[in-house]
């Protein structure tokens, strides 16, 4: 994910009031991403959006977005977008398949993190096909990490 700032937008003062006193921005920002670009406002208590990115928050909120995709066609427009901050592209054998697809992390967590700790057995793979068969619609399957043989990230 590549994300720019566009222009910075002081918030009204029903909104500063709202989280009191601290100060409030909406900030016009462009994250890039493979498939599209995503253009909309994030409302921040943040000075910058670097910092507003450091949260433990998994997903980035933008509102009145609009999504691009690579050939200039528009996806989506003045909705509100949310954004997986942290995914890893994988494959994964589970008996004797292999499925490729996406992995969400808590933020600050790794796939070292995963296979090792205590908690969270169970880990999200979005976007999930089985090595083979890519033509299948994919899917969005939990992943046991007692069940796994073999985890290979995948480049971007």
């Amino acid at each position: 994910m590549v994300l720019s700032s566009l222009r910075r937008e002081q918030a009204g003062p029903a909104a500063q009031a709202e989280i009191g006193a601290l100060a409030f921005e909406s900030k016009r920002v462009e994250v890039y991403l493979d498939s599209c670009s995503i253009r909309g406002v994030l409302e921040t208590n943040h000075p910058r959006v670097s910092d507003h990115l450091g949260i433990p928050d998994q997903v980035l909120r933008l509102t009145d977005a609009r999504v691009t995709l690579p050939d200039g066609s528009i996806l989506a427009d003045g909705q509100a977008s949310l954004i997986n901050k942290d995914q890893i592209a994988l494959t994964v054998s589970i008996g004797n398949l292999w499925l490729r697809g996406f992995a969400h992390m808590p933020h600050g967590a790794d796939m070292n993190s995963f296979l090792t700790g205590t908690m969270n057995r169970f880990m999200p793979l979005t976007g999930a096909t089985v090595v083979g068969h890519e033509s299948a619609p994919p899917r969005t399957v939990l992943i046991n990490r007692d069940r796994l043989k073999c985890v290979l990230t995948t480049p971007s």
